[in-house]
């Protein structure tokens, strides 16, 4: 796998903040509620256009409540937020370390991320979009 699915350039960035955020919360220096009355409300692009949440909707929420320890809230705002932390984690290894994995481990994963990425649509579509539940 020689590409990543997240850039470097992105996702050390991106796990440094949730890290950094993750210690002023915990240190009660900045706690994760002030961050989202800071924030107010997130606008979507999709969501102003078509009127239907996006796949992502709610992923902010779900990385605050992560920050808060509050799992269950994670899950409920966007389940597919523990996936992109996971893809995140994923980038920062070396690309050598990554060359050197059997070829059957490089296949696993890639059918594991297709497997996700496949239920992250359905449970778009049927949840949010068709609103089953």
């Amino acid at each position: 796998m020689k590409a990543y699915l997240i850039p470097r350039n992105i996702s050390f960035p991106a796990l440094s903040v949730l890290i950094v955020l993750s210690f002023f919360h915990y240190a009660s220096i900045f706690p994760a509620g002030k961050i989202i009355s800071i924030l107010g409300f997130a606008v979507c692009p999709f969501r102003l256009i078509t009127g239907i949440p996006c796949p992502g909707c709610g992923m902010t929420h779900a990385f605050l409540s992560i920050i808060k320890g509050n799992i269950w809230d994670a899950a409920c705002f966007n389940p597919f937020s523990f996936f992109i932390i996971f893809l995140l984690g994923m980038s920062l290894f070396p690309d050598a370390y990554i060359q050197r994995q059997p070829r059957r481990v490089t296949t696993l994963m890639k059918s594991f991320f297709i497997i996700v990425l496949s239920l992250a649509l359905s449970y778009w579509l049927l949840f949010r979009v068709f609103r089953l539940l």
